[in-house]
């Protein structure tokens, strides 16, 4: 569903590039609400090695200080916890790992067009 969710928006921030709405997504890491406290009594889970859902969590005021300057700085990811790139990295890696020869022997396909959007902010951001 997350992936879904990030690929509509994508999808939707690049359709809107000429225009003057933005788009953003939300990549929050645990954040100090009561959805731990809610699902472990739905769910029955109490906590994960002993410690409380929560006790890593930060503060949605901190989150929100963060998501309204990524805002006003036009950022596309809103990533809240730095911690989590190593995960980010380490999933890209195993996913470019995965990469080799086409199903079909000798297949080439000009992604240009499939692609024009994120080499131009690819280049922005280099």
């Amino acid at each position: 569903m997350q992936e879904t969710m990030a690929s509509l928006s994508e999808a939707l921030r690049l359709e809107l590039k000429d225009t003057n709405i933005n788009v953003s997504v939300l990549c929050p890491g645990l954040v100090d609400t009561d959805l731990g406290a809610n699902s472990n009594s739905v769910l029955d889970v109490a906590n994960v090695d002993g410690a409380p859902l929560t006790a890593a969590s930060m503060s949605p005021y901190f989150v929100g200080q963060k998501v309204a300057e990524a805002i006003e700085q036009n950022r596309f990811y809103i990533f809240t916890h730095p911690e989590y790139r190593k995960v980010i990295e380490a999933r890209h890696r195993v996913m470019l790992s995965d990469f080799g020869d086409p199903a079909k022997s000798g297949y080439v396909e000009d992604i240009t067009p499939l692609g024009a959007p994120w080499f131009a902010l690819d280049e922005e951001l280099h």
